[in-house]
């Protein structure tokens, strides 16, 4: 159970950071690249559907490794990224 948390915080991890550097070179990307458009139906169904929730659950109950990248459950990041990108797209 928590490698497998660990590999999904990862994996949102690297779509998190992908969509980002995206959104600062054109965010039209985000709707244009059929990569970056699925990273972001995934980033959003992950915060959206609870995994998100239950992933930063284990990280305050201080399960996961201290070296694990985790700037995905930082408790505001998604939340603003998709505030942020809302007039690009109907992510919601």
């Amino acid at each position: 159970m928590i490698q497998e948390a660990i590999n999904r915080i990862e994996q949102m991890e690297t779509y998190f950071d992908a969509l980002q550097e995206a959104v600062k070179i054109d965010p039209e990307l985000l709707i244009a690249n059929p990569r970056l458009k699925c990273y972001l139906q995934s980033l959003v169904l992950y915060y959206e559907g609870g995994q998100w929730l239950k992933d930063y659950e284990l990280d305050e109950m201080g399960v996961l490794p201290k070296d694990l990248k985790r700037g995905v459950l930082a408790q505001d990041a998604v939340y603003d990224f998709l505030e942020q990108i809302k007039h690009v797209n109907d992510i919601s």
